[in-house]
C-alpha cells in the first residue's frame, strides 16, 4: 500500500538521478573526445611536419 501510494516519488527521484548522472558522464567524454583546441592541433601537426623522427616513433608507437 506504501509503496503504491508513494511510488512516483521514487520514479521521479530515479529520473533526476539518471539525468544527473548523464549531464556529468558525458560531459567528461566530451572533454576527453575534444581534447584540445584547433590552435593545439596545428601546433602539433606543425611539429610533426619540421621533425621526421617524432612522426616516425608516433607511427611506431601506434602500431
Amino acid at each position: 500500500m506504501i509503496t503504491e501510494r508513494y511510488a512516483h516519488i521514487l520514479d521521479d527521484d530515479r529520473r533526476i538521478n539518471a539525468e544527473k548522472f548523464e549531464e556529468m558522464f558525458y560531459q567528461d567524454e566530451d572533454k576527453e573526445a575534444g581534447g584540445g583546441s584547433t590552435d593545439e592541433l596545428l601546433a602539433l601537426m606543425k611539429k610533426l611536419q619540421e621533425s621526421p623522427e617524432l612522426l616516425q616513433l608516433l607511427k611506431g608507437l601506434v602500431k
